[in-house]
């Protein structure tokens, strides 16, 4: 009985190992591995994601600008553009103008570009504009004297847009009552040695330039056009004295002028696919517009004496450094 009952626990004890390690066993170890290489998976997953997440904000933060990047370069301290991430963009094809070729009048010491001359170059330019408000509206303007032509202007400029006293000129039809009369002031040495593409397109952009400021002018307050008229009168008048116009003044007034102007000229340039300005048109229809005007306006010859104004109007983190 003794016996049996060792044989029957010797059985019992082989039945259990048996069930131990037999086919539900397996699968249970099985299903372990197979858990364990799962979570192994989802950490190794966590763990890319985590650097994937890390190499995109890197090159997101290298790609997306920072408006608050200065850097000092000797004693100055300079307000760094940032770097614009690439874009993809289809171009307007245009003609460009043939040009008069330009007459040089030998008077023996010394030359003369022929006036004529310069006037049929000019002609081509704005009739062979590519944009229809150049050839249409803004010819219209100059060939019925409301917007009268001069060719003195300062030699820095290729031209300018201004306003003056009317009775300064000897004939007008402008068809403004206060006597202000809006001038395009063209560099003749400019317009003559006019010859290459390049060239010519730069023209066209500066002819419609030019324009905008008119445009401007003529929609912007009471003050502002008085403070242009002003500005460009040598003897002050009464009305003039009456505003108390500063250097803050001009300096705003100008600021605003050229930004648009300058935006609108850049939009067009973009549209052509025309690299212009240095390249800085390229941020003309972003965010940090101002901040590229602030850089164009400062390198100019118009903006040293207004470049504190300048910076804080255009948001710069420092103007009082400058």
């Amino acid at each position: 009985m003794k016996v049996k009952n060792n044989v029957l626990w010797g059985f019992l004890q082989m039945n259990n190992t048996r069930q131990f390690y037999g086919p539900n066993w397996s699968l249970n170890l099985s299903l372990l591995a197979f858990l364990i290489v799962i979570c192994l998976l989802i950490l190794n997953s966590l763990r890319f994601g985590t650097w994937l997440r890390s190499e995109l904000h890197n090159k997101y933060q290298l790609d997306q600008p920072s408006d608050t990047a200065l850097e000092v370069v000797g004693t100055e301290t300079l307000w760094q553009l940032p770097l614009l991430p690439a874009q993809e963009a289809t171009f307007k094809k245009i003609t460009l103008p043939r040009l008069t070729p330009t007459l040089v009048l030998d008077f023996g010491e010394g030359t003369r570009l022929g006036g004529e001359t310069l006037s049929f170059r000019l002609r081509d330019l704005i009739k062979g504009h590519p944009e229809p408000e150049i050839r249409e509206d803004f010819f219209k303007l100059i060939e019925s004297g409301e917007i009268a032509l001069s060719w003195e202007t300062d030699q820095a400029f290729s031209a300018e847009f201004r306003v003056i006293p009317q009775e300064s000129i000897a004939w007008s039809q402008n068809t403004i009552t206060r006597g202000e009369q809006p001038v395009l002031g063209v560099n003749p040495r400019w317009l003559a040695s006019l010859a290459t593409d390049e060239e010519i397109t730069t023209a066209l952009l500066v002819i419609y330039h030019e324009f905008q400021h008119y445009k401007i002018w003529l929609g912007d307050t009471y003050r502002n056009q008085m403070l242009m008229y002003c500005a460009n009168e040598a003897e002050k008048t009464a009305e003039c004295d009456s505003y108390h116009f500063t250097l803050e003044d001009e300096c705003t007034s100008m600021w605003f002028s050229e930004l648009e102007a300058y935006r609108r000229e850049c939009v067009l340039a973009n549209q052509w696919g025309v690299t212009a300005l240095g390249g800085l048109c390229a941020y003309a229809e972003t965010e940090f517009w101002p901040q590229a005007m602030y850089k164009l306006q400062t390198i100019s010859s118009t903006g040293p004496y207004c470049k504190q104004i300048f910076a804080r109007l255009a948001g710069h983190p420092d103007p009082d450094s400058l």
